[in-house]
């Protein structure tokens, strides 16, 4: 998914249920990232817009998003839907506030953000974050997998660069199911050595992190809410048609039968290990 999608930024207000937004003033902080529709890859603002709520459902870091109607694109069997979502990168008093992706954190260039693996990556955690944050990753980097996100570089990872010069977590952001929007799901950090890991490397990789009762949780509620969120955002292109309905079954669908896969898989390990307590590091 790397360079599908433009962006700029923008001030947004919110009045009357209604996203209104504008250039900022001099000195005035350009508080969203919009992000135009993509003719290439259709339904895209509504995944991400989908994704990153039921995120948030899944009690993940993630900030506001909203949907609205892009009037510079125009297609005849469906609405053309911006996305927006809230920057978190300033504080409230509008100072800017440091950040690094993981790309920098681990001494690559940009260009090398598909060339680190997952187990790098969270080595490269452990030693940065505390035991909330690293468990919090750990959270984040599941829920994309289960559902179906195949652009987690190490660039789409971040923290805040604290005044004491310790690390915090940043919010979740490009979260989406490039499942549903191109039909491709394979990992773009291997694990266990392949982008196409098996249910269970990933079980074994995540649970002693996460344990099995929060996995089952997020699980759970992505498998019971995935269509409900889909079909929300998809409720905006006001449209319908066989795209929609055929969009809509492909995201929740491939979703369900993962998150149902993992569910059967921690089901199925042994006493012992459905007992692991997290931990940090790996």
């Amino acid at each position: 998914m790397s360079g599908v999608q433009d962006k700029f930024t923008v001030v947004g207000e919110c009045k009357n249920d209604r996203l209104l937004l504008r250039l900022p003033n001099p000195d005035e902080i350009d508080n969203l990232i919009i992000k135009p529709y993509a003719l290439e890859h259709p339904f895209l603002s509504e995944c991400e817009h989908a994704c990153m709520r039921l995120s948030r459902a899944c009690g993940l870091d993630v900030p506001r998003t909203w949907l609205f109607q892009d009037r510079w694109t125009r297609r005849a069997d469906i609405e053309c839907l911006a996305y927006a979502v809230e920057r978190f990168d300033f504080d409230k008093r509008g100072n800017k506030i440091k950040m690094l992706d993981f790309c920098s954190l681990m001494g690559r260039s940009p260009e090398d953000k598909y060339d680190v693996s997952t187990e790098e990556l969270f080595d490269c955690a452990s030693g940065l974050l505390n035991e909330t944050d690293y468990i919090r990753l750990a959270e984040t980097y599941l829920f994309g997998w289960l559902v179906g996100n195949g652009d987690m570089h190490a660039k789409n990872f971040s923290v805040f660069v604290l005044s004491d010069g310790s690390y915090a977590l940043a919010p979740v952001y490009d979260m989406l199911s490039t499942w549903a929007v191109m039909g491709d799901d394979t990992l773009a950090l291997p694990l266990n050595g392949t982008t196409t890991p098996k249910t269970n490397d990933v079980a074994d990789f995540f649970i002693p992190v996460i344990g099995v009762k929060r996995a089952e949780q997020i699980a759970e509620r992505i498998q019971n809410e995935a269509k409900p969120y889909i079909d929300d955002a998809l409720r905006c292109t006001s449209k319908k048609g066989w795209a929609v309905h055929k969009f809509a079954k492909r995201f929740s669908e491939r979703i369900s039968r993962r998150c149902t896969a993992f569910l059967d898989c921690l089901e199925r390990m042994t006493p012992e290990s459905t007992d692991i307590e997290p931990e940090v590091g790996l």
